[in-house]
């Protein structure tokens, strides 16, 4: 059960709970962050990690949550919420963290305080799981394409390569994936590629259940529709994503 205290009474208590016992006060942190970590409050679940003194705890619901998935399904703000709730010693020390801010700051046009990141998590790769692998894949194909550096036309067969080899199930990284194919046909003036692939990635960010995923795609197809000269198509594509 839940319950919602006047201001009042609850400072009242805090204070009740901090002439007690300390051991007793972490675990009732760690229930904390585990019960609001369960209904998705991640921000106040790593905060009550923190203060229960178990940054392990923190990183490792982060990680459950999602990681650097989190801007696709909450959005920027959010995930901003997620990490001041840790120490620029723990976020540089943790893959899923490292990641998590280098997404967020290709996001706020951060671009090298990303590179420095990605260059940092590119260095524990070796000992890292399939699964950092893939998010480091992922976060560095955004940073290339946010940063115009597409390596050519190798880079969209790195990338389609990068995409195949996701599982089946893997929607939202499959969808980011192949956003990236989309901006760079757009880059590279192939309009009816980036069409096709902008629909691809719709078609993923749904399976995904991401709407920001989905808009995204919205908004590359209404580009890769004025590319085209098709404006009509395009302002349909940009309201319909604005909603």
């Amino acid at each position: 059960e839940w319950f919602r205290h006047h201001h009042l009474y609850a400072d009242f208590l805090c204070q009740r709970l901090k002439r007690g016992s300390a051991s007793i006060t972490a675990v009732l942190h760690g229930r904390a962050a585990r019960a609001l970590a369960a209904v998705g409050d991640l921000p106040e679940a790593v905060q009550h990690a923190i203060e229960a003194d178990d940054t392990a705890l923190a990183v490792a619901l982060t990680q459950q949550a999602g990681g650097w998935e989190l801007i696709l399904w909450k959005g920027i703000g959010y995930v901003r919420s997620v990490l001041k709730c840790f120490n620029e010693l723990t976020i540089r020390s943790e893959s899923v963290l490292q990641l998590t801010q280098a997404y967020l700051d290709i996001k706020l046009g951060r671009f090298e305080a990303a590179r420095e990141l990605l260059t940092l998590s590119g260095t524990m790769l070796d000992a890292a799981d399939p699964r950092t692998r893939r998010d480091f894949t992922i976060v560095q194909s955004l940073w290339n394409v946010y940063v115009d550096d597409l390596a050519g036309n190798g880079f969209s067969a790195l990338i389609e390569a990068h995409s195949n080899g996701l599982e089946s199930s893997d929607h939202l990284g499959r969808g980011t994936l192949v956003c990236a194919l989309a901006v760079t046909a757009l880059g590279w003036g192939f309009p009816a590629r980036a069409e096709a692939e902008s629909r691809r990635a719709i078609r993923e960010m749904r399976a995904a259940g991401s709407i920001l995923g989905v808009n995204y795609a919205f908004l590359h197809l209404a580009h890769s529709q004025l590319l085209s000269g098709r404006l009509r198509e395009a302002e349909i594509l940009f309201r319909e994503a604005l909603v």
